[in-house]
């Protein structure tokens, strides 16, 4: 006889397969929980390793992408555009990039010169810090857009500057960058020009710099025949481009919804007979129209001659106010001649950084900037923007107070 505990009856059967349901099934529920959550965690790792190697990836979003991360090996990209005889100058506005760094950097050189390019490869290979990997850089072919006359294009204002208008099609798999003209010095981090990107808002495709605060120096409002940006227009010497967002865009040309280039090139063919200042005038033109798809920042980060050749009514105000400036950009060729000597030794202090001291702390480039300023001869009728002097000096004395040369 069978005994009656291992009897199974129906009833039995139902209760097991009820409660051995019930248990198997929160079992696998709980099994497809950890699953999703393990793949979402290891898909944000491999996400946050490709921005760490990457720093700029094509598709991402620039609130990720253009994120400084503490202790993060961030990949940080400079773009110039360098022609006729400007390699050498070229040269010590990247090495001053490097100088004021820690973040690994990528520059990307435009040029339509064999010789520049060969100049450029053999300078910047044999500082230390290409060596070591810390700086990467590569050289590019200007782009046109089709069907345009390119001789046209590359003179239209100093030789192939247009160039910068449209590097987003060559740099297809960059998602952001910082433009910087070859009379261009950091004279802060590379990363706190960076840190810009992060006060972007969701529509800003581009920052840039007025061209005057003072309206009465201003040449825009005073000369210009064709739409500008603002009260005083806008220098394009200093541009952080969101490049991503930048070939997302679009423009309406007549009737049509184009893209950034096509819109450059309507604009150009609209308004040729009245551009004086070549891509910077395009530049004002669209901003003009796409106010809200710009980032104004202060003169601090785009400091020129023009901002101590009309002190104090044409003084930049923020620097003045925080005796900061961040870069400091030579242009009409301040570096060079006498009429900006205060730009010549700021500049010949840079130039003289051989590749080995660009490891260095800054504070002996501060001294050297100094001593520089400070070794300038007194002259009877004061040149243009030595009034400047005791600017520079404290902001110079600043940056010799840094520990490092990070953010």
């Amino acid at each position: 006889m069978i005994p009656q505990s291992r009897v199974t009856s129906p009833r039995s059967w139902a209760y097991c397969r009820l409660v051995c349901g019930s248990r198997i099934g929160r079992a696998l529920l709980t099994l497809k929980v950890f699953l999703v959550v393990y793949l979402c965690y290891t898909t944000s790792l491999e996400r946050d390793s490709s921005l760490s190697s990457h720093g700029h990836h094509a598709g991402d979003r620039s609130e990720s992408t253009t994120k400084l991360r503490s202790g993060s090996p961030l990949l940080l990209s400079i773009t110039m555009v360098v022609c006729e005889k400007r390699a050498p100058k070229a040269l010590v506005s990247l090495k001053s990039a490097v100088a004021m760094s820690r973040s690994k950097l990528h520059f990307y050189i435009f040029t339509d010169s064999a010789d520049i390019r060969k100049q450029m490869k053999e300078g910047i290979a044999a500082w230390p810090d290409v060596q070591s990997g810390r700086v990467m850089f590569s050289t590019h072919d200007l782009s046109y857009p089709r069907g345009e006359d390119t001789a046209k294009w590359r003179n239209l204002f100093k030789p192939c500057a247009t160039a910068r208008l449209f590097l987003l099609n060559v740099l297809s798999e960059v998602d952001s960058t910082l433009y910087i003209d070859t009379d261009v010095l950091f004279v802060t981090p590379v990363e706190s020009s960076w840190r810009l990107f992060q006060k972007f808002n969701t529509s800003q495709l581009v920052s840039m710099t007025p061209e005057h605060e003072a309206k009465e120096f201003g040449w825009y409002n005073r000369f210009g025949k064709h739409p500008y940006y603002g009260a005083t227009g806008l220098n394009s010497g200093v541009m952080l481009m969101n490049l991503t967002r930048l070939r997302q865009a679009r423009f309406t040309a007549g009737n049509k919804s184009v893209s950034w280039s096509d819109y450059i090139v309507w604009l150009y063919h609209k308004y040729s007979d009245r551009i004086v200042w070549g891509d910077q005038d395009l530049l004002n033109i669209v901003f003009h129209f796409y106010s809200e798809n710009l980032y104004v920042h202060d003169c601090t980060w785009n400091y020129r001659p023009d901002h101590c050749t009309y002190w104090p009514a044409g003084a930049c105000s923020a620097a003045e106010a925080n005796r900061t400036i961040h870069l400091l950009h030579g242009n009409r060729a301040a570096y060079h001649g006498a009429k900006w000597r205060i730009f010549q030794a700021v500049y010949s202090a840079y130039e003289a950084l051989p590749g080995a001291s660009i490891v260095a702390d800054a504070s002996a480039l501060a001294a050297s900037v100094i001593k520089s300023i400070d070794g300038m001869t007194p002259l009877p009728n004061p040149a243009r923007c030595d009034k400047a002097a005791p600017l520079l000096k404290d902001v110079f004395r600043k940056l010799s107070k840094r520990t490092d040369r990070g953010p």
